[in-house]
């Protein structure tokens, strides 16, 4: 099984990536409950979609919050 590139692609283009980014880095600045609602709609089509495009962001918090 190879990797979904495509779907990873047209998930970012959407802004489905790295939402808890704020808009005055480049992102689009979805809070909690905005983040949670697209976690559940990704989940519910296919966990493993929902892991690969939301994984990455368990890498955020130290560069958020680590400095200021």
């Amino acid at each position: 099984m190879e990797f979904p590139w495509e779907i990873i692609k047209q998930a970012h283009s959407l802004g489905l990536m790295n939402t808890m980014i704020p808009e005055k880095y480049g992102g689009p600045g979805c809070g909690n409950l905005e983040t949670a609602l697209i976690i559940e709609a990704l989940a519910y089509g296919c966990s493993a979609i929902q892991l690969a495009i939301m994984g990455p962001s368990l890498a955020l918090a130290p560069l958020l919050f680590g400095w200021d």
